[in-house]
């Protein structure tokens, strides 16, 4: 995203589509930032929007502070869980959905891909999850939710 004042994308974004067929529009900031300001219900909107997105990011913040890298790891592998858990055996769930260990850092504010890939070979060693073809599998549920402040 290039805000009015600057040629470059101060804001890149990675886009993975999961379906057969999507749309994606290209639209001017300044023009709909001044849509939205001209529409009340748009601005709720907007505003919903920005503040589901702050809470979100203050709960990640929260687990990074309080339990440390593995908090924020099982905190992600837990929302993947509840937007994408299959039980594929009695408490035993698929995650299916494929994503990276650097997407997952990325998404917990850790850059450095190493520290995820110890955590994930911890977890592994523990019993806690498994690598299926990519795919992740959360063996134990219940040591997940132990680290992850709700």
């Amino acid at each position: 995203l290039k805000d009015e004042y600057s040629q470059f994308a101060n804001a890149p974004f990675n886009i993975r589509v999961e379906s057969e067929r999507a749309e994606l529009y290209r639209i001017d900031r300044v023009r709909f930032w001044k849509d939205v300001n001209g529409n009340a219900d748009l601005q709720i909107y907007v505003k919903d929007y920005y503040r589901t997105r702050l809470l979100e990011s203050i709960k990640k913040m929260q687990q990074m502070l309080m339990n440390g890298k593995l908090g924020a790891i099982c905190t992600q592998l837990y929302e993947l869980y509840k937007l994408f858990g299959v039980e594929i055996e009695k408490d035993e769930f698929l995650i299916d959905f494929l994503v990276s260990n650097e997407e997952i850092g990325h998404f917990c504010g850790i850059n450095s891909a190493s520290s995820v890939n110890r955590i994930f070979q911890q977890l592994k060693a523990e019993g806690v999850i498994a690598m299926k073809r990519r795919y992740i599998i959360i063996k134990k549920l219940d040591v997940i939710q132990e680290n992850v402040i709700f």
